[in-house]
Parts: structure tokens; sequence; C-alpha cells
């Protein structure tokens, strides 16, 4: 697990040095733009909806949760830190915002986390959230 968490802090450092490489607007705009081909590539490549829904690991959420997580947090922090406009959908930046980690000291425990829906929203409804939050994302 903690080797996990490692190469996660170290991907996240790596991606924050390039950003600061970057000397304006069009290239943070560039860098976004190649990241969610990344990402969508892998999700509509490696995942089938049927395995969306999947939660291989228990302490953690099922792949559709990271579907939106991924631009939902992204956008979420870049208003915030910004201080733009505000949410434009309130109820799944609310389910997306917090994944499930487990404790690094007791795995067994959870920190606090968004709340895990009993439904989740339709593909498509996630789709378009994550249109909304990559042009939020794109205007900051």
């Amino acid at each position: 697990y903690q080797r996990r968490v490692r190469g996660k802090k170290k991907i996240i450092m790596e991606t924050l040095k390039t950003l600061d490489t970057l000397n304006n607007s069009e290239e943070i705009k560039q860098h976004f733009k190649r990241i969610w081909e990344q990402s969508d590539w892998f999700f509509s490549t490696l995942l089938t909806k049927e395995n969306l829904f999947q939660r291989p690991i228990a302490l953690r959420n099922p792949f559709i949760f990271y579907m939106g997580h991924l631009p939902g947090f992204a956008q979420i922090q870049i208003l915030q830190k910004h201080e733009k406009e505000k949410a434009f959908n309130e109820r799944l930046d609310q389910m997306f915002e917090r994944g499930i980690d487990p404790d690094v000291q007791d795995p067994s425990r959870c920190h606090s986390h968004s709340l895990i829906p009993s439904c989740w929203p339709e593909i498509g409804e996630i789709e378009d959230y994550i249109k909304e939050c990559r042009i939020l994302i794109l205007k900051s």
C-alpha cells in the first residue's frame, strides 16, 4: 500500500513540476488536454460499462467514481484556489470530491470521504459533468 502511495505522490509531484515549467496559459491548457486524452482512453478502452461498477479493492470506490473524480476534484481545487464561480453541480461535486483513502497506520480503516451513493448516476450524466468540469478548468 505504501509503495502505491509513494507512486501516486511521485506522479502528482511530476505533474506539478511540469505545470511550473509551462510558460503561459495556452501551454497549461494543452497539458490538461493531453491528460484528458489519456484519461478518456483509459475509461473508454480498458473499462467496459459493466466493470465500471466493480470494486476490486474493498476499501476503495468502484471504477465509476474515478471517472468523475479526476475532473471533479481538479475543477473544485482550481475554482477554490482562484476563488472563481460556484460549482455548477453541487450534488456531483460532493459525490466525486473525495475518494476512499485507507489510513496508512491502520489500512482496515478509512479517512473521511464523500458519501458513497447507493445508485451511481448514469454514464451520460457523468460524461456531461466531465465536459462541464473541463470547460471550467480551461476558463480559469
